[in-house]
């Protein structure tokens, strides 16, 4: 019965590396094999798979041309921070007043929970 099982040195061989490099490989689960005693065995399957695996793992995907995409245009709403800050200044307020005015301005449009 054949188990159809190589050595380290036949996958070297077909390969082109050095014997241990494949080891080395082996030992880190980066090709597969099994280690029976001091030496490694390689499936015939499980080699043909890996290398069909890492032949196809390079290969890439066409990508789509990038298009122009306008930016969105945000419309306004309401006084911009800096102008309402201005106006409290302006007013006479002082930082302490401005600050818990925008704090309860900020509490009654929180909703409630």
């Amino acid at each position: 019965m054949t188990l159809g099982l190589l050595t380290s040195e036949q996958v070297a061989e077909a390969l082109g590396c050095e014997v241990a490099h494949v080891n080395m490989m082996a030992a880190t689960h980066r090709l597969p094999g099994v280690k029976l005693g001091r030496s490694w065995r390689f499936p015939v399957a499980a080699l043909a798979r890996f290398l069909d695996e890492q032949a196809t793992a390079n290969l890439t995907l066409p990508v789509r041309a990038a298009q122009y995409t306008p930016p969105i245009k945000a419309t306004k709403r309401g006084k911009p921070l800096p102008d309402l800050l201005q106006a409290m200044r302006d007013a006479g307020m002082s930082s302490e007043e401005q600050i818990s005015l925008i704090f309860e301005a900020a509490r009654k449009s929180k909703p409630q929970q």
